[in-house]
């Protein structure tokens, strides 16, 4: 395993518990189709959570905010669509942003959880 899959793994298995504690219930981690990925669906009440998580060892190079750009969120939007025709699900959602930053011992040092961490308001599968 590479050590960049094994920090996002720690990443994500930290946001992961970090969920569960606000009552999250995790549907699916690592979805995946042709557009893309997403690291976790979650589902809170009636609403359907897509998250990004993404993992620094430092702020030196920005957060991982910066890092979801306009292709990133178009993808993660397609797959998130994808998710949903094949549950048929047509409900409330929302796309959040976890930032995890890691220390030099590999454990975890904060999170940073973002509700709505871009809107999807308006984007239709081929709309881009």
């Amino acid at each position: 395993m590479s050590y960049n899959k094994a920090i996002g793994d720690l990443g994500e298995d930290a946001v992961a518990k970090f969920i569960r504690k606000k009552h999250f219930r995790i549907l699916e981690r690592n979805y995946a189709c042709r557009y893309g990925e997403i690291d976790i669906i979650a589902k809170r009440k009636k609403e359907l959570i897509f998250i990004e998580v993404k993992t620094r060892s430092s702020k030196a190079y920005g957060g991982g905010v910066s890092a979801v750009n306009f292709h990133k969120r178009r993808n993660i939007v397609l797959t998130s669509q994808h998710f949903m025709r094949s549950i048929d699900y047509n409900g409330p959602r929302r796309y959040d942003i976890a930032e995890v930053y890691i220390n030099e011992n590999k454990e975890v040092s904060e999170i940073n959880y973002i509700e709505n961490g871009f809107p999807w308001e308006g984007h239709r599968y081929g709309s881009w």
